[in-house]
């Protein structure tokens, strides 16, 4: 039986450890979520805790550079385990002018 699914027999949710790097000021955080969460719902916990607040020019990747808007939908579990194996992330965004 696989770990993924002695945790849903017995009602558990397993859970995976994700980082974010914020481009604008090179903060990385670290924080461990459940599998069930969608990506969606993590990169909004990454914002509460680098203490920002997300802009409209602000897009999601893997750390190699993958475009995830159409995964923000899945959870982290499908995510890791079809898109970003990882589950290293890093927030891009409008890089402001002088």
């Amino acid at each position: 039986m696989t770990e993924l699914a002695a945790a849903a027999e017995t009602g558990e949710t397993h859970r995976f450890e994700v980082s974010f790097l914020y481009l604008r000021t090179n903060e990385t955080v670290r924080f461990m979520v459940p599998g069930d969460m969608t990506l969606q719902q993590a990169w909004d916990e990454a914002y509460v805790k680098l203490a920002e607040t997300r802009r409209e020019s602000d897009y999601l990747e893997s750390r190699s550079g993958q475009p995830l808007a159409a995964d923000l939908g899945d959870t982290v579990a499908y995510v890791r385990e079809h898109v970003v194996h990882d589950l290293r992330f890093q927030i891009h965004g409008e890089q402001g002018g002088a």
